[in-house]
């Protein structure tokens, strides 16, 4: 079988997670420079590009039973995205960064 590489290049620094959607149509790769970036498989072009951080993004999680992303950050926030529309449903803060965070097996709490 033949394998085809690519380059995820709309980033300016480390890439530091990959993760699909419930389908793998899609996926979305978060960054130490402070963006999330949707793709569409397989060609992986960049479909949308999301700035709410203000510094380096930790994490992030998809929650497939409810469509959410959820994602945290060296700013001290916690998003929660609605993953089909891309919209910020809510923002959670912290006095300071946070690094990691986890999400229930039933997908209720972050």
């Amino acid at each position: 079988k033949d394998r085809k590489e690519k380059t995820l290049e709309k980033h300016s620094n480390w890439v530091q997670q990959i993760i699909f959607n419930k389908t793998q149509t899609y996926f979305f790769s978060l960054s130490q420079d402070n963006r999330i970036i949707k793709w569409k498989m397989p060609d992986l072009e960049d479909q949308v590009l999301l700035k709410e951080h203000t510094d380096y993004i930790y994490g992030i999680h998809y929650v497939k039973s409810k469509n959410f992303l959820v994602s945290n950050s060296d700013d001290g926030k916690v998003i929660l995205w609605n993953a089909q529309t891309l919209d910020k449903v809510e923002e959670l803060v912290h006095d300071g960064g946070i690094y990691a965070m986890a999400v229930t097996p039933d997908e209720n709490y972050v």
